[in-house]
Formats: structure tokens, sequence, C-alpha cells
């Protein structure tokens, strides 16, 4: 970077770009979005830092977005207008920013996203605004506002086909799959989409959203209680991720297989260790939320252990996360970490819920 002069931004800022998906990509989140924020900061792009900034630039992105939604012909462009190279480092840039944060701070995903996505319309018909039409699930789902996020999918999915871009269809169908299992509670649909995103991903190596892919086919499999199906396809799953290097996927693999392990009670040592390195895992790539995530299924394989000790203390690990996140979806740490504590005191043991160390729990718990 030092050696590219500064009179030179867009070389500058393209080679920053560069640094932050490589630490990304080796797991460096935390490093990866400070040096984003660094390549936008030098197109004179705004960077809200405090909370009350970001609240109030979702709150100006959200109502531009209304104003698009409203009057289309005048403030979207219908066709693609060329020789935009700098908005489209810019909204590169901010693609990547929304989905890093999606795992650690879900204010800035919102953020982050609805502003690549009104940018992304100024640009007209193209693979950037097809995919942030695809990227607005995040948003529209957290809201929540499902019929805008079915519009959205759908103009995506079409642009995605007209421009023949089959990784953008693939993702669309991957990111599209997760919302009709865990939102709409339709899981046979959710595998529909989800088998299709694999059909085109796996072959294109995009693994990221393949292994979103993957996660929706097993968690629909068990949801319908086909237990040996998610099994099975966990352990594709795992091998794919493994000979791609691609470190948090590969992490996710261990979490599920933790899950189905102790839905059918056959939890041997090993599924724990490997359950503690899934954990790792998500430590090294910064997926927070999934930290947490596979902290309270580490507590629900040691309350099938019957290791109630354990399970009492990765609950409270999982919670005390939990809380410190901006935005979450990974709800059943809850409903785990109630049964945990609830079995806790069925067994007698020495539990003082005012000194335990996650109070966000003790709703869920009642009178004792």
């Amino acid at each position: 970077e030092s050696l590219v002069p500064r009179s030179d931004p867009l070389h500058r800022v393209q080679i920053l770009s560069k640094i932050g998906d490589t630490l990304w990509d080796n797991g460096k989140a935390e490093e990866s979005t400070q040096i984003l924020e660094q390549a936008l900061k030098a197109l004179g792009v705004y960077i809200p830092t405090t909370t009350i900034e970001v609240f109030f630039g979702i709150n100006v992105q959200f109502t531009v977005q209304m104003l698009h939604t409203i009057f289309p012909k005048l403030l979207v462009r219908q066709v693609y207008k060329k020789d935009q190279h700098k908005l489209l480092i810019i909204i590169r840039i901010m693609t990547r920013l929304g989905h890093t944060y999606y795992f650690s701070d879900m204010n800035k995903t919102l953020y982050y996203l609805l502003r690549f996505l009104n940018v992304a319309e100024k640009i007209g018909p193209c693979s950037e605004l097809a995919y942030a039409y695809v990227s607005a699930v995040a948003p529209w789902g957290v809201f929540p506002w499902y019929r805008r996020l079915e519009r959205d999918f759908k103009k995506g999915l079409e642009m995605s086909q007209k421009l023949n871009d089959r990784v953008r269809e693939g993702i669309d169908y991957a990111y599209y799959s997760t919302f009709r299992c865990l939102s709409s509670n339709k899981a046979k649909e959710g595998i529909f989409y989800a088998k299709k995103a694999v059909s085109i991903l796996k072959p294109l190596g995009e693994y990221f959203e393949l292994g979103t892919a993957y996660v929706t086919i097993e968690m629909c499999s068990y949801i319908y209680g086909n237990f040996k199906e998610a099994l099975r396809i966990n352990q594709e799953f795992q091998q794919l991720m493994k000979q791609a290097n691609a470190l948090q996927p590969f992490g996710w693999t261990f979490l599920q297989k933790c899950y189905i392990s102790s839905v059918i009670e056959d939890i041997p040592d090993e599924v724990i260790e490997d359950t503690k390195e899934g954990i790792r895992l998500m430590e090294i790539t910064r997926d927070k939320s999934n930290v947490a995530y596979g902290l309270s299924f580490l507590a629900y394989a040691y309350l099938r252990r019957k290791k109630y000790a354990l399970a009492r203390e990765a609950a409270d690990k999982a919670a005390v996360i939990f809380d410190r996140l901006k935005g979450s979806w990974s709800m059943s740490i809850f409903t785990i970490g109630a049964q945990v504590y609830l079995d806790n005191i069925t067994q007698d043991q020495e539990i003082s819920i005012e000194q335990k160390s996650c109070p966000s729990m003790l709703p869920l718990l009642g009178d004792r």
C-alpha cells in the first residue's frame, strides 16, 4: 500500500480492499473490517462509529430506500450506467462489511446493506444490484418485513437469471432457503431452495454461501426427524469445507453435528472435542454469534450426558456472549439455557439464581 501514491486513491483503495478480503479469508474478521472501513474513508465515504450514529444512519438509509420504493422511475436507474468504477468499488466494500458484521453487530449489518442497496440502485441493472437485492434478505428479515423480503428475493433472482450470473443466482437460493426454513417454518421449501443453491455453488467454489445452504438442509432434515440424512449431509459438508480450508463453514459442521448427536443421544467424547474445536474456529474467525450458538449446543450435549455442572457453565458463557451482541438469530440459546437450569433444579443442584452470571435467562425460569 505504501508504494501507491496518495494521488491515485482508487488504486490505493483497491489494494486495501484486497488486503481486507485476504484477512477475511484467513479468519481475521476484525482486522478485515478495519481495513475495509479505512478504504471507504479514503474514498470520502462517511463511516458511522458510535451507536447513535449507526442508528441515525439506519433511519436515513431506510428513508432513502422507501423513497426509492415510492418513486422508482425517478430514483432507481432503469438502464445500467457505465463508467461507474468508483461506485462499484464502494458497494463491493459495503457488501463485504455488511456480511462481516452479521456475526457480531447486526445494527452495522443493517446500515451497510441498506446503504449498499441504495447506492446499487443508482447504477442500474447489474450483477452488483442483483446481489444487493439478495443481501437485503438480512435487513428485511430482522425488521421483520417478509413481504418486502419476498419482493427483493424475486427481483434479485430475476436479475441474476437475465444477466446469466450463476453465482448470484446460487447465493439468492442459499439465503432464501434459510428464510423459508427458520422464519417461514417451511422446511420442505427450505430444502428445495438449499439444494438448488448447492447444485449451482458447489462447482463454482463459493464456499461461504454453499455452507449456508448445507446448514439449511441439515436443519430442515432434523426438523422432519430425518437425523440419518442430516448426519450424511453433515459429513459431506465437512469434507468439502476441510478440502477448501474454509475455516468458518468448517467450524459450523462441528456445531451442527453436536446438536444432531445430542437430539439422538449419541454423544461420544469425540463429538464433545469436535464441538470445542468448532467453537475455537468461530473465535478465530470472529463469528461471535456462532460462538454463542456452539456453546449452547455444547451445553445441550452435556445436559444429555447428565453432566449438569458443565452444561450450566457452557450455558452461562453462551448467554453472556449473546447479551453482548447487537442482534443475533441464535434464539435457541435461551430454550437450551432454560432447560439446563430447570434440570439443574430438578437434580437438586446448588443454584443461586440471584448470583448466577447470566441474568438474561431469569424470565425463562419463572418462579422456583
